[in-house]
């Protein structure tokens, strides 16, 4: 597990996925141990109203951001969640195409080239080689081109 903070939103890696169902419940039993892990493990005790963002790639692991909303809190209860969860795959990005080059529909924008993990059948390979692209999917893929 890996943990960066960035403008004051938590960032966490987790490289196995291990949310094994979208139901309520155990979202909620999820998110629970990720914010007593944040205290236990990082010392970081956390209250008020937080959006949760769940990036879910099943063949390399799961990005959480925690993002303050307001430090707002109830009578019974110390964090509230707004979540969302995007189970889309990632991508792979490098600016060597040779690392690449035998895989289908790359990407090419801004002088990067990306891969879906999709494409990839074993990721140990590659992940080395290349920087995980987890979120904004829609953004680059309208500016970019096949090559």
């Amino acid at each position: 597990m890996n943990l960066d903070i960035i403008d004051n939103k938590y960032i966490l890696f987790i490289n196995y996925v291990c949310l094994e169902s979208y139901a309520e419940d155990k979202i909620s039993i999820f998110l629970k141990d990720i914010f007593l892990l944040l205290s236990d493990v990082y010392s970081i005790n956390l209250f008020g109203y937080f959006k949760v963002d769940i990036y879910i790639d099943k063949k390399i692991g799961i990005f959480i951001e925690i993002d303050r909303l307001d430090d707002y809190v109830s009578y019974n209860k110390k964090i509230d969640t707004k979540v969302m969860i995007i189970d889309d795959g990632f991508y792979l990005k490098t600016n060597d195409l040779s690392k690449i080059y035998k895989y289908k529909k790359i990407y090419s924008y801004n002088n990067n080239y990306y891969i879906s993990t999709k494409d990839v059948d074993n990721i140990t390979d590659i992940v080395e080689f290349c920087d995980l692209v987890y979120k904004d999917f829609d953004l680059f893929l309208n500016n970019c081109v096949n090559v």
